[in-house]
């Protein structure tokens, strides 16, 4: 008993998981559930800190989501399809709710292509998702077709971290799918592109009590509760990462320096890099590429269109001397999509 009365003294810091769970709803829907303890910290400083963790935690989004769609015939949200039960806010509504989970944090935007015939009961099993995600929710129902209806839908699943919803982007994906990506098979006319909301976070419910030791130092009791999509234990390490993060810059400012005005000019500039850095995760396999194109890309490790760009002088040569055909296709490939990306 006397060495831990030492040891709790000498100790500066504690975290520790007491105790998780995986816990089943009225849908049978597996939710995680942790508790956490952190401390050691002064007189009242526990509560400034457990405020600011749950308020980041609250912020987290999920990992995989469908950030928008194209659907057949339907230019708006609040348009009806002949056949559809639904409304299509309705079905918006419906994809929204679908749960993925995946072990890898793939960057890729991923393009599900779903074309289903009446009369169905559509649910999120009936997507044919990538072999690397998963759905936590497969029962959740999204739409019913009636007979001789027909649902054409594209789907785009992104690891999203920034949900920016501007003119810009909504120009740019309706573009970018009718001139490159969409297949010839799968043909897919007046439509346009259908966000939805991406802000939805994998975090049930946060709790938190705070405690004292005998050392009169403040301990957080920290409960966290999740849909399933991710573990309580790294939502908590990816929130303190963060809000580290974003008080980083504000370390050792020199107060002589002039305040910088944020000016709309920036802020246009900002959307413009954040919208390229999504183009460049794109994966080649959406664009109608030739087959024998994309396999001598995959031998150059090229899968995306940011590892295009980064194709070397030294590489670039002797894939014109070895592979001229697939060159020429490359070339007349980026001269469009360099003029296409000129316009935004």
């Amino acid at each position: 008993m006397l060495s831990l009365f030492f040891f709790m003294k000498s100790t500066k810091f504690l975290f520790s998981c007491v105790e998780t769970q995986i816990l089943k709803n009225t849908n049978s829907l597996a939710h995680f559930s942790a508790s956490f303890q952190l401390g050691f910290f002064s007189t009242n400083q526990g509560l400034t800190i457990a405020n600011a963790l749950r308020r980041t935690l609250l912020l987290q989004k999920l990992h995989y989501s469908i950030s928008g769609v194209f659907i057949q015939n339907v230019q708006h949200e609040y348009s009806c399809l002949k056949g559809l039960k639904e409304t299509i806010l309705d079905l918006l509504i419906n994809l929204e709710k679908i749960i993925f989970s995946s072990s890898k944090l793939n960057t890729k935007t991923q393009f599900i292509f779903l074309c289903i015939k009446g009369p169905k009961i559509i649910k999120a099993k009936d997507l044919p998702l990538p072999s690397f995600l998963f759905c936590i929710n497969p029962d959740q129902y999204i739409a019913t077709l009636d007979i001789h209806a027909t649902l054409n839908m594209t789907l785009l699943i992104n690891n999203f971290e920034n949900n920016s919803c501007s003119e810009i982007t909504t120009k740019f994906y309706t573009k970018l799918y009718g001139q490159f990506i969409q297949p010839k098979q799968f043909q897919i006319k007046n439509t346009q592109f259908l966000f939805l909301n991406t802000q939805i976070s994998p975090i049930l419910n946060i709790n938190y009590t705070i405690k004292k030791n005998l050392f009169n130092q403040e301990i957080i009791l920290l409960h966290i509760l999740t849909n399933g999509s991710v573990h309580p234990s790294y939502v908590l390490h990816t929130a303190i990462k963060n809000l580290i993060l974003s008080l980083i810059p504000y370390y050792k400012i020199n107060q002589s320096l002039p305040n910088f005005k944020w000016t709309k000019k920036k802020n246009t500039l900002l959307l413009k890099k954040q919208l390229f850095k999504k183009v460049l995760c794109i994966d080649l396999a959406n664009f109608n590429l030739s087959i024998q194109t994309y396999q001598t890309l995959q031998m150059f490790h090229i899968y995306t269109l940011g590892d295009l760009y980064k194709l070397s002088f030294k590489q670039s040569k002797f894939f014109k001397d070895s592979y001229n055909l697939e060159y020429k296709e490359l070339q007349t490939f980026l001269r469009k999509f360099k003029y296409y990306l000129q316009q935004f």
